[in-house]
């Protein structure tokens, strides 16, 4: 294939980008946002993810002894095929004995992405085996990519969202979300997540280590805010001191 970069990134780090954000990616198929994007500015690969709802970025410093000549490249995943890339990249079909399989140090994945009609990222796992220099190639597949025809600036997006923070000295700090898509977070792995508030009807930006996310507000109706839900609750938390102090 006419490959016009490729990049090489240990087999257990590409299977970890895809899976923390792959939970934030559209779930209808007919959606162009039902994909996963990989992404390189040359120096970090980044795995995207969002359905406008919620976007995770998951990101992996390239290692300038694999990728001595690293050039920016995009390539769109359609979920499915995403998951696979995940899956091989995790081990050889000859490991996939049901039990959970996570790639050895030794294991690597060279990404080739072609400017052919249609565009193709080419996937092969490397593996050095015991007493050898050399890595082989140890399974290829070859990806068909989904068409970007919405692109989206997921910085810009950061960037915007952090630029409409209020002030914390007089703005309001609470904020209303839906909790199905907080379950979202979890597949990330990150342990803590850091959420800041950057208005009450403003995004939320969520921070971990190489992580990055954005979840989108729920605007409540009338007589739903923070204080009026939690009024009712003044007295019964008074109550708690007292019979804590009998």
């Amino acid at each position: 294939m006419p490959d016009t970069n490729h990049q090489t990134v240990a087999s257990r780090e590409i299977a970890r980008l895809i899976r923390q954000v792959i939970d934030h990616a559209g779930t209808d198929e007919r959606s162009d946002l039902h994909a996963v994007r990989l992404e390189s500015d040359g120096t970090y690969l980044h795995a995207v993810a969002t359905d406008r709802l919620t976007l995770a970025v998951a990101r992996e410093l390239l290692d300038p002894q694999l990728n001595p000549d690293p050039k920016p490249f995009t390539a769109l995943l359609t979920v499915r095929d995403a998951a696979y890339l995940a899956q091989i990249a995790d081990g050889d079909e000859r490991f996939d004995d049901g039990l959970a399989f996570t790639a050895p140090p030794d294991f690597y994945t060279r990404l080739l992405v072609s400017d052919g009609r249609p565009p193709i990222l080419a996937a092969q796992v490397l593996l050095r085996k015991e007493g050898a220099e050399d890595y082989e190639d140890d399974a290829c597949a070859k990806f068909v990519l989904a068409p970007d025809t919405i692109p989206y600036d997921w910085r810009a997006l950061v960037r915007s969202c952090l630029a409409g923070e209020v002030d914390g000295s007089t703005g309001e700090r609470t904020f209303a979300v839906n909790p199905h898509l907080l379950a979202r977070w979890k597949g990330s792995g990150i342990r803590p997540l850091h959420l800041r508030i950057t208005g009450r009807f403003n995004p939320v930006i969520v921070t971990g280590r190489d992580f990055l996310g954005v979840q989108m507000p729920v605007k409540p109706a009338d007589g739903e805010s923070f204080a009026a839900r939690y009024a009712p609750w003044v007295e019964d938390l008074r109550g708690g001191q007292e019979v804590s102090a009998s």
